[in-house]
């Protein structure tokens, strides 16, 4: 997972994010933490980064909107990408059995340009 420039911003909005949409519904159930794993290959070594990152991301949601605008602009010629950035965050939110409110309101990130 070391990566530079565009892939590395893409990869720290994406944890980033995934860790807000699993704290969305005021904690973080191990369900969501695999559906997370499942979901953003981790080269090997790096695990203790992306969990670092992870962790701070879900304290809460709040800047969640700042990595959803980066995501966007970055990957606005790729909507598979996009497509797969939205998958993932609503894979995470489901993971725990059920969709809270505030989860929805999250899962709006298409408004900040993720746009498939």
């Amino acid at each position: 997972m070391v990566a530079r420039g565009r892939d590395a911003a893409f990869t720290l909005s994406l944890i980033a994010l995934a860790a807000k949409m699993a704290v969305a519904d005021g904690a973080v159930t191990a369900s969501e933490v695999r559906a997370f794993n499942a979901t953003v290959e981790i080269a090997a070594g790096q695990e203790p980064q992306v969990e670092r990152l992870f962790n701070l991301a879900k304290q809460d949601v709040a800047g969640y909107e700042h990595y959803a605008r980066k995501i966007g602009r970055f990957f606005s010629d790729s909507p598979e990408t996009l497509e797969h950035v939205l998958d993932s965050l609503f894979f995470i939110a489901t993971a725990d059995g059920m969709v809270h409110e505030a989860e929805t309101r999250l899962s709006q990130v298409g408004e900040y340009d993720i746009r498939v």
